[in-house]
């Protein structure tokens, strides 16, 4: 019979730690990992505006701020920084993906159909493929929707 394994963290940090629902290094029991501070969505905008003020304005920012926005039903605000990205990377197909969304659910179908069909032409010239498809399908489900032309 092998012998027990004995842990290297003292049995009150560890027995704390599972009252917390962490493991002994701070993370998930069954996951792993640090558990690293959740930042709250108005919290992340304010520190991504405070950037974009910085002068430090860049397509995975303006990325970040649009996908907050939605996040917080702000289809207005995520619709203007949606559009920085792309103005500022034309080939960013995550930025045209999301912009299309951001429009669709703003209830401006001929805008969400415009950006779709960019964002497939940006994803195509990159070569990322699974992009390509995704927007494919929502450019579809789109079409097919009712109301739509």
């Amino acid at each position: 019979m092998a012998p027990a394994r004995r842990s290297c963290i003292p049995a009150q940090i560890r027995a704390e730690s599972h009252a917390r629902g962490q493991d002994a290094f701070g993370g998930h029991p069954r996951i792993g990992g640090p558990p690293g501070p959740k930042m709250n969505r108005d919290a992340l905008i304010s520190n991504l505006e405070a950037l974009i003020a910085a002068g430090k304005d860049g397509p995975a920012i303006r990325f970040g701020l649009g996908k907050a926005c939605l996040e917080r039903s702000d289809t207005a605000a995520s619709r203007t920084h949606l559009e920085r990205a792309v103005e500022l990377d034309p080939l960013y197909s995550a930025a045209w993906k999301l912009l299309g969304k951001t429009c669709a659910e703003g209830g401006d179908a001929v805008a969400a159909t415009d950006a779709y069909r960019r964002g497939i032409a940006a994803a195509t010239a990159k070569g990322d493929r699974q992009a390509v498809r995704e927007m494919e399908v929502f450019l579809r489900r789109l079409e097919r929707a009712p109301g739509s032309s």
